[in-house]
């Protein structure tokens, strides 16, 4: 009987006993237009990249992924793992800054190909010349493999692939995962939520990421749950489309961060969701940043009329490091064995007290505390696995409910440390709680405690900051602002995230150069700072305070002490010399008279409309011979401005179009003539 001790066995198994069950099913459009691969399907397109790489002599060797969302990246995924090869998923860069930090990762991991379409090689190619210096394989001219073609005997302890934290000035850091790892983590992802045969998932997770990658693909794979997925961008630019998606494929399995159950709740409107049947959905799992109270609250409260139960919702908590999969909300005891009987039990913690409340029971609470209350992030997902509470400082064990850094025993589920990093391994992944030698702990960073069994998260220990679901290393942003302008001083910036209406929104603390700071243009200062960090990392700076020279809070070998600066910003407690906060947003007009017309001025006023409103900056500050990107928007916003455009024009607008494009007039022209050639067609 053939062992399944890797995801190259359970392929092969797969292939053999349900070669005819579907497995993949990619929503081209994010709606209608399907394409499906089954088992035996998909092993032959795999094993067709895997046979070029095999060919290309690269077992070993670390091969980047830049494809786009979709079937052929998930297949050459498991073409690398077929040939021997390190997979290294990543995303096709949109412009320089994205091809620079993707640079950075090229150089970390000693990549010797990527995998691309021809038209990102083309855009790639533009960019930049040096990246020639690295061979591209383009996946339309993959040929088939040759008959009976298998590839290397791999075993549990062979690297899978390579899982890349954030990173771009600062050193990224790749998560060495091997096959064991792997394997152990979709197995118990499989056994908390219930995937089988019988399931299906719905997702629009980005596959280059951790969650999108484990949960939302080899999981499923490995359990036989068919998976129907879509781009991110079609979900940001039309929230709408993920729950007509679960309702129309009746899934009962899906997942996504915090804020798109927020997006959701605030994008669809109740005339949107006219035959929405979301009553096959038995998990809907919140995970990769805080999960919020008042989003599980809301979402249910909008939702429950098409059919979603509460005991549907998951809080889950895991990271890289762990290979994804680390507690999970646990299930209210079955009243059958039929799989719809397996329910959650999510619960909170209201402040000053030691017992839990079920969410099922309602909220005690009311609505303007629910900001002060902690969801629970479940009990220990993974088998044998153990979460401890420790003291920082002195490695000792926290008593219940006493808060301290979460610790994860070790388990296959635990990789075996960052590529190439000895040093940072031993912290992390080598820890030793006082008292327990030989035994050893994952260092996750996160802050938090235990209570009745379960696990409450606090806080950060590590200072990453978390926007939308996507994480980015403070030293990154800090850089970025310190750059921005010639007045502000170097190694004296603190970025953070602060709570706003229950959403994470980014602050930075930056000093003025001694100098300077008598005679700063502070407006300029501040436009700099917000367009710098759009333009670099697609998110919106919330506020800005600058600071008299050596006023930092800082350690006395130079380190910045960011949360001592957040608490200090949080109290009035620094020395500012000027302060920008992003205003409430103001809704403009369409138009006068609310009409719009398809040609190339209307369509420009548009814009500048729309761009100053998400900008959240004066219309006449923005100049239509800019580019979009030197105005400080976030990727979700541009998606946004694609999806209303793409209604009001009648034609396909893609978000892309908003960077490539050398200005605001010419992305209005260039809409104009398609809207025209699509009339005339």
């Amino acid at each position: 009987m053939m062992q399944t001790n890797t995801l190259i066995a359970v392929l092969q198994e797969k292939e053999a006993n349900l070669p005819d069950h579907p497995v993949f099913t990619f929503l081209v459009d994010g709606e209608e237009e399907a394409v499906t691969l089954t088992y035996r399907e998909f092993g032959r397109q795999a094993r067709a990249i895997g046979a070029e790489l095999a060919r290309r002599q690269l077992k070993g060797e670390r091969v980047l992924l830049l494809l786009p969302h979709g079937l052929d990246y998930i297949a050459a995924f498991f073409g690398c793992l077929l040939a021997g090869a390190v997979a290294v998923p990543a995303y096709p860069p949109r412009n320089n800054h994205h091809l620079g930090r993707l640079n950075v990762i090229v150089q970390d991991a000693g990549a010797r190909l990527f995998i691309a379409d021809s038209a990102t090689i083309q855009g790639i190619r533009k960019m930049d010349e040096s990246f020639l210096e690295l061979p591209g394989l383009a996946i339309e001219e993959v040929k088939p493999a040759p008959a009976g073609w298998q590839g290397p005997e791999m075993g549990p302890e062979d690297i899978a692939y390579l899982q890349y934290t954030s990173g771009s000035t600062s050193a990224p850091k790749g998560v060495v995962v091997h096959h064991k790892n792997v394997l152990h983590n979709a197995l118990a992802v499989n056994n908390a939520s219930r995937m089988d045969l019988t399931q299906k998932l719905v997702t629009w997770a980005p596959i280059y990421h951790d969650m999108g990658l484990v949960f939302g693909m080899l999981a499923p794979f490995v359990g036989g749950t068919q998976v129907v997925f879509m781009a991110s961008s079609h979900f940001i630019q039309k929230p709408l489309r993920w729950l007509n998606a679960i309702s129309r494929h009746r899934a009962t399995v899906t997942f996504a961060p915090n804020f798109a159950y927020n997006l959701c709740v605030e994008k669809i409107r109740e005339e949107d969701c006219l035959g929405l049947d979301l009553s096959s959905l038995r998990l809907a799992v919140l995970g990769a940043e805080p999960v919020r109270l008042s989003t599980m609250i809301h979402f249910h409260e909008k939702f429950h009329p098409y059919g979603l139960e509460m005991d549907a919702l998951c809080p889950c908590y895991g990271l890289a490091e762990s290979t994804l999969f680390v507690s999970y909300t646990p299930w209210r005891r079955p009243l059958s064995r039929e799989n719809n009987a397996y329910r959650y039990h999510p619960s909170f913690l209201e402040p000053g007290k030691k017992q839990k409340t079920s969410l099922l029971e309602g909220p005690a609470v009311p609505a303007e505390a629910y900001h002060k209350c902690l969801v629970s992030n479940g009990v220990p997902g993974v088998p044998g696995s153990e979460i401890a509470i420790v003291k920082p400082d002195t490695l000792q064990i926290c008593r219940e409910m006493e808060e301290g850094e979460i610790w994860i025993s070790h388990t296959d589920s635990i990789p075996s440390g960052y590529w190439n990093k000895a040093e940072a391994t031993a912290q992390t992944f080598k820890a030793a709680i006082a008292g327990q030698p030989g035994k050893y702990y994952l260092r996750t960073g996160d802050l938090g405690f235990l209570c009745q069994g379960e696990l409450f998260i606090t806080g950060r220990a590590k200072d990453l900051v978390i926007i939308r679901g996507r994480n980015f290393y403070p030293q990154d942003i800090e850089y970025v602002v310190e750059t921005a302008n010639p007045a502000l001083a170097s190694h004296s910036c603190a970025a953070f995230s602060i709570d706003i209406d229950e959403e994470e929104r980014l602050a930075v603390a930056q000093e003025v150069r001694r100098e300077n700071w008598k005679n700063l243009d502070v407006e300029q200062a501040f436009d700099d700072i917000r367009r710098a960090v759009a333009e670099e990392f697609e998110i919106a700076v919330h506020l800005i305070v600058l600071l008299l020279p050596m006023s930092l809070p800082k350690t006395s070998s130079g380190k910045i002490q960011r949360q001592l600066t957040k608490k200090l910003l949080l109290e009035n407690g620094l020395k500012e010399l000027a302060r920008w906060e992003s205003p409430h947003r103001e809704v403009y007009e369409e138009a006068p008279g609310g009409v719009f017309s398809p040609d190339r001025q209307s369509i420009q006023a548009w814009l500048v409309r729309k761009i100053a409103e998400k900008a959240e900056v004066p219309p006449e500050s923005v100049n239509a011979t800019d580019e979009v990107r030197q105005y400080p928007l976030e990727s979700i916003e541009a998606m946004a401005m694609a999806e209303e455009l793409s209604v009001l024009l009648g034609i396909r607008v893609s978000a892309d179009a908003f960077w490539a494009l050398p200005s605001i007039e010419a992305l209005a022209e260039f809409l104009a003539e398609k809207y025209e050639a699509a009339q005339n067609a």
